[in-house]
């Protein structure tokens, strides 16, 4: 009886630390992802020059919301002159995660995106201004590394109102186009 008490003490000695271990590892695997925020920017906009930043908060593990703000400038060329208009931008996304999470996942959601354009006082367009209002439902995907560094495609129908002003007269029209975000960033 005292052999079978030393074997089965000696089991239990042997097996308590790979249990142990066990449950170490199993404890030390992270829940849910790592980061809960993601700054990007769109280097399509900086051919412009615009800079176009995206702020993503995890509202949880499967959600996240941005606000996205962008200004800069773009110069458009008759031939015979070049002038620059001021553009500004600020709008807002809700993502959902159907498959993965915030670190790396496949997204379907929304963006509304306000813009605003306007030239110099002194210009030939002086006075002229413009915005747009576009609604946008997405499918995305974005990949965020375990070390922060994050990428994010989305793309989706983008349906847009349009507005011109200058002087007494205006202008305003609707269209639908293609929204296409690729932004490169950090999470965090």
């Amino acid at each position: 009886m005292t052999r079978f008490f030393a074997a089965l003490s000696l089991v239990a000695l042997l097996a308590s630390p790979a249990a142990a271990y066990r449950a170490t590892a199993v404890d030390a695997q992270p829940e849910g992802p790592l980061h809960s925020v993601s700054v990007t920017l769109s280097p399509l906009h900086l051919v412009l020059p615009v800079l176009e930043l995206q702020g993503e908060f995890a509202v949880g593990p499967q959600m996240g919301v941005s606000l996205i703000l962008g200004y800069g400038s773009v110069s458009v060329s008759d031939g015979f002159t070049t002038e620059a208009f001021s553009v500004f931008e600020i709008g807002g996304q809700f993502a959902y995660y159907a498959l993965g999470d915030f670190d790396h996942g496949l997204q379907i959601g929304a963006e509304v995106l306000y813009l605003g354009v306007s030239a110099d006082a002194d210009s030939q367009f002086g006075g002229v201004f413009g915005r747009g209002l576009s609604l946008a439902p997405f499918v995305g995907y974005k990949v965020a590394a375990d070390f922060g560094l994050t990428f994010q495609a989305q793309v989706g129908p983008a349906f847009f109102v349009v507005s011109a002003e200058s002087g007494t007269e205006s202008e305003e029209q609707a269209a639908i186009g293609v929204m296409l975000n690729l932004n490169l960033g950090w999470s965090f």
